[in-house]
């Protein structure tokens, strides 16, 4: 499998074990300042990267088990190196403000179109173009991207 695609996978396991965590210390009688932190986590369902430690640190603080969270969260950070690597190849495909989420990635390509990976297997490719630029050359610029950016997550 795809570096881009095991570290997508793994942010989604982050965030179940977080949101577990957050379950399990939500029904312990806690601080007014820590219920606060892990009521606003719930609601905001706030999976922030930066948010784990200090969640690691409060969950062992009342004795809740954090070793998956822990795995998982080291996996993904030794993915980090993959997921740059990867950045760089889309801009060399000519995509800009590339921005990766759980379980896509979304990048502006020519013409300022949208564009939006889903990191499924197989990957999907959705392209929404600004204004009308529906012709021959567009498409073409279309299908190409989409078989390079497919070809990229083999």
């Amino acid at each position: 499998m795809h570096p881009i695609l095991e570290s997508s996978k793994t942010y989604v396991l982050i965030q179940k074990e977080i949101n577990k965590i957050l379950k399990t210390l939500n029904d312990k009688e806690l601080p007014l300042s820590e219920t606060r932190k892990i009521v606003s986590y719930l609601e905001n369902k706030s999976y922030d990267l930066k948010n784990i430690k200090p969640l690691i640190k409060l969950a062992r603080k009342h004795k809740v088990q954090t070793k998956s969270l822990e795995k998982h969260y080291k996996s993904y950070k030794n993915k980090e190196k993959d997921i740059k690597d990867f950045k760089k190849q889309l801009k060399k495909l000519g995509l800009k403000n590339i921005e990766f989420h759980p379980k896509n990635i979304h990048a502006r390509g020519k013409e300022n179109s949208y564009i939006y990976i889903h990191l499924t297997k197989p990957p999907i490719v959705n392209f929404f173009p600004i204004g009308d630029v529906h012709n021959d050359l567009f498409n073409d610029y279309i299908e190409d991207l989409e078989k390079q950016i497919k070809n990229l997550l083999k």
